[in-house]
């Protein structure tokens, strides 16, 4: 049997209270309480996590949540286009390692990047991102989301998302 050292914290009374009515009795120690309480808070924050959402928060004080994005660029006269990917995170908007603070630079920076001139790359950075739902792939652009924020704590689930 190992020793484990122990270290003396204070609680407050009532917190200690609330630490006896979930003790065994004549079994848990403040100690185990507090552990299996870790261990309950552990096991049930990766669940949670899943579903909660992190937002990027524009200068301009919109909330983007993080996840990925799509754009499609079609060069004019042209049958193909191109599907272009990035991500918002918590430094901003990142497409191909480069990061933004708004969107617009970032759609005309991946316009360029498959050949679109200065002026066929200036574009709407808000209407050309599509944030992209990681459950139900469903997109929406990032100027339909800015557009329905109208409480400060908006969720994508407030969103049909």
């Amino acid at each position: 049997m190992t020793t484990q050292k122990m270290v003396t914290i204070e609680v407050n009374a009532d917190t200690f209270q609330r630490l006896q009515q979930l003790a065994k009795p004549f079994t848990d120690s403040p100690d185990c309480v507090i552990s299996r309480l870790i261990d309950y808070y552990q096991s049930n924050r990766k669940l949670s996590n899943e579903s909660e959402c992190q937002y990027y928060v524009t200068k301009d004080g919109i909330k983007l949540p993080y996840g990925e994005i799509a754009g499609t660029y079609k060069p004019r006269g042209s049958e193909e286009g191109f599907d272009l990917k990035g991500r918002i995170c918590e430094a901003g908007i990142e497409f191909e390692g480069v990061v933004f603070d708004e969107p617009s630079p970032a759609a005309n920076y991946a316009k360029k990047s498959v050949g679109a001139s200065e002026s066929a790359a200036s574009t709407n950075g808000w209407t050309f991102w599509k944030y992209i739902d990681p459950k139900t792939g469903r997109r929406m652009s990032l100027d339909e989301y800015r557009k329905k924020l109208d409480l400060k704590n908006l969720t994508l689930e407030d969103l049909g998302l």
